[in-house]
C-alpha cells in the first residue's frame, strides 16, 4: 500500500519506508496459516492501564469527531493511535497497524491503521495443498476504512493526512465490540493476580470463573478466557528448555538448604548429562524420621512433569496419627536401579536408620529394590490396590467384598486358608490365573500374615494418597520442574506450621477423662443395677 501522499515535506533522505519487525507480526496474525494478509500488526496486543478503558468515547462522540479527524492533529504518534482505537470500539470495529514509515535516520514518520477486514487472504493459504484441516471463517472483506497520520516538522506535531471512514460490512453492537480482538484486553492487575492464583495451583477454569464473578460477568471481562491464559503463559519466567530449568531448580535447592543447613538433597545425571534423579528433605523431615520413623508408606504420584518423569513421596504417620512428610523424589524412570538409588540414598539422608515396616502399592521395580535395600524389613502391600485390581480382574461384586473382608480380618492363619478355599471353591476360580499368582503373594497383603507385625494401623497407602491429592495440583505434563517445586515447598512448610500449631494446642490445654457416649449409657445401666441389688440384698 502506497502512502507518499503523506510525506509532501519530508526531505531527500527520508524515503525509507518500513514494515513493523516479521517477529511482532506474527504474534498478532488473525488465522494462523490462513491468515488473510501477514504485514499486519493488531492494535491493542500490548496491554494497557486499567484506567485506559474509560477514555474510549461513545458512538455519539465517535460520529460527531468524523467530520474534525481529517483536520486533526496529536501531541505523538502513540496519542494518535489511541485516538482511532477509540474511535474504533464506539464504532464497532477492529483495527490493525497497516504501514509505518521511518526516515533514513530510523525516525518514525507516518502511521496507516486500517479496518482489521481490509484487503483479502493471500491465495496460498487458499490453495495449500496437504491441507489437514479445514479453513477457518474469512474475516477479510475488502474493507477500505483507514487512518493514516504523518509527522509535520513545522507544526512539531502528528497531523491526519488521510480518513476512510466507510466499511464494506456490518460493524459491532455495543455488546460484541468487547470481543473483537484489537480492543480485547487482559489488565496487569488481573494478570497478577492470575499469575499469583496459577502458583498457588489453582486451575486456569477456576481462574477465569473468580475473574467473571469479580466483575459480575463474562460480558464485563473484556478478554477471553485464552487471552487470560496466554497473558499468564507469556509472563512465565521459567525456561522451556530442560536445562535452564534443571539450573534454576537446583539453584533454589541449593539456596533453601543455604538458609536450612539441616536440609539434604541429592541427584544424579545421566551419560547426556542431564538430570537423572532427584531426592530432597528437610531438617524438619528428618528430625521427624528419628522419632517417628516407624512406618514408612511410599507411592508413585499417577501423574507426571512435562519431562513424562514420576514424582516419588516417601509419608508416615505421627504420634497424633497425622501425614508426615520425609521426603520426596523425581526419578528418571521407574526402574529397580532408580528405586535402588532411590532407598540408598533415603538411607544415607535418614543416618542409615532402616524403617520397621512397609507399605508400597505393589510396583515390581519397587519390590526389587525393596528386596535389595531393606532385607528383612517387613513389606505389605496396599490393600486398597488389591481391592481395585481384583474389582477389575474379578467381575463379580460379591466375590470382591466377601475377598476384602477375608483379606483384613484379623484372624488365625488357619482360619484364612480354610476360608479363601472355601471362598475360590463357591465361586469357581480355582482356574484363575490372577488369584493365583495374588495367592502366592498372600503373605504381603492378609492380615491373618500380618497382624502380629507393627504397621501404625495402617492397611494401604492411603496416606501417600492423601498428600496426593494436593500434589496433583502442581504435578502435570504442562509443568516443568520449577514451577512444581517452590509451591510444594510452601506447602511443605504450611503442613510443618500447622503441626507446630497442635502440638502447642495440645500442649496448654488441660485434659479432661471422656468416654463414648453409647459406653457412658452402657455404664449407667450396669450401675443402676449392681446398686439395686445390693440393695436388695441388705433388705
Amino acid at each position: 500500500m502506497d502512502n507518499r501522499d503523506d510525506t509532501d515535506d519530508r526531505d531527500d533522505d527520508e524515503v525509507n519506508f518500513d514494515e513493523e519487525p516479521k517477529d511482532a507480526r506474527e504474534g498478532a496474525m488473525d488465522d494462523s496459516d490462513d491468515t488473510d494478509n501477514t504485514d499486519d500488526e493488531v492494535v491493542g496486543d500490548d496491554n494497557e492501564t486499567e484506567g485506559a478503558q474509560e477514555e474510549f468515547m461513545d458512538d455519539e462522540e465517535a460520529t460527531e469527531y468524523e467530520q474534525q479527524i481529517p483536520s486533526m492533529e496529536f501531541q505523538t504518534l502513540e496519542d494518535a493511535e489511541k485516538f482511532y482505537d477509540s474511535y474504533a470500539k464506539a464504532k464497532g470495529f477492529s483495527v490493525r497497524r497497516r504501514d509505518l514509515r521511518r526516515s533514513r535516520r530510523g525516525v518514525a514518520i507516518g502511521r496507516t491503521m486500517v479496518c482489521s477486514r481490509e484487503g483479502t487472504r493471500d491465495k496460498m493459504h487458499i490453495d495449500k495443498e496437504g491441507r489437514t484441516r479445514q479453513h477457518r471463517k474469512m474475516t477479510r472483506h475488502s474493507c477500505k476504512a483507514s487512518y493514516t497520520v504523518r509527522f509535520d516538522r513545522d507544526k512539531k506535531m502528528w497531523v491526519v493526512s488521510k480518513f476512510e471512514r466507510k466499511h464494506s460490512h456490518r460493524c459491532c453492537n455495543e455488546k460484541e465490540t468487547q470481543f473483537l480482538r484489537s480492543h480485547r484486553n487482559v489488565s496487569e492487575g488481573d494478570k497478577a493476580l492470575a499469575i499469583g492464583m496459577r502458583r498457588s495451583g489453582i486451575k486456569q477454569r477456576n481462574i477465569v470463573q473468580f475473574m467473571k464473578n469479580k466483575v459480575g460477568g463474562y460480558e464485563n471481562l473484556g478478554y477471553t478466557p485464552k487471552d487470560l491464559d496466554n497473558a499468564v503463559q507469556q509472563s512465565r519466567t521459567v525456561d522451556d528448555n530442560l536445562i535452564g530449568d534443571v539450573n534454576r531448580t537446583l539453584g533454589y535447592l541449593q539456596s533453601k538448604h543455604t538458609s536450612d543447613a539441616g536440609s539434604f538433597f541429592k541427584y544424579t545425571t545421566n551419560d547426556e548429562g542431564e538430570l537423572g534423579n532427584l531426592f530432597w528433605s528437610d531438617s524438619t523431615s528428618r528430625a521427624d524420621y528419628h522419632f517417628f520413623g516407624d512406618v514408612l508408606a511410599f507411592d508413585a504420584c499417577y501423574k507426571r512433569n512435562k519431562y513424562n518423569r514420576p514424582f516419588v513421596m516417601m509419608v508416615g504417620v505421627s504420634h497424633h496419627h497425622r501425614n508426615i512428610i520425609y521426603g520426596f523424589s523425581q526419578l528418571d524412570n521407574e526402574t529397580i536401579p532408580n528405586y535402588v538409588w532411590l532407598l540408598n540414598t533415603f538411607l544415607e539422608c535418614m543416618n542409615s536408620k532402616m524403617p520397621t515396616s512397609l507399605i508400597t502399592d505393589g510396583d515390581k521395580s519397587m519390590r526389587g529394590a525393596i528386596a535389595t535395600v531393606l532385607v528383612g524389613v517387613p513389606h505389605r502391600l496396599c490393600i486398597w490396590h488389591i481391592e481395585t485390581n481384583a474389582t477389575t480382574a474379578i467381575h463379580n461384586k460379591e466375590f470382591v467384598s466377601a475377598f476384602t473382608y477375608l483379606a483384613k480380618a484379623r484372624i488365625s492363619i488357619e482360619e484364612f486358608e480354610r476360608r479363601w478355599e472355601h471362598l475360590i471353591s463357591q465361586h469357581g476360580l480355582s482356574a484363575n490365573k490372577w488369584l493365583q499368582d495374588l495367592y502366592a503373594d498372600k503373605l504381603l497383603w492378609a492380615e491373618a500374615y500380618l497382624k502380629d507385625i507393627y504397621f501404625g494401623g495402617l492397611q494401604s497407602t492411603s496416606r501417600c494418597e492423601s498428600c496426593n491429592h494436593w500434589i496433583n495440583g502442581y504435578v502435570g505434563t504442562q509443568y516443568s520442574l520449577q514451577r512444581f517445586f517452590r509451591p510444594l515447598m510452601k506447602h511443605w512448610r504450611g503442613c510443618v506450621s500447622r503441626r507446630c500449631r497442635m502440638i502447642i494446642i495440645l500442649g496448654t490445654r488441660g485434659w479432661s477423662a471422656s468416654m463414648p457416649f453409647a459406653l457412658g449409657k452402657c455404664k449407667l445401666k450396669v450401675s443402676t443395677l449392681i446398686v439395686h441389688l445390693l440393695s436388695s440384698s441388705l433388705n
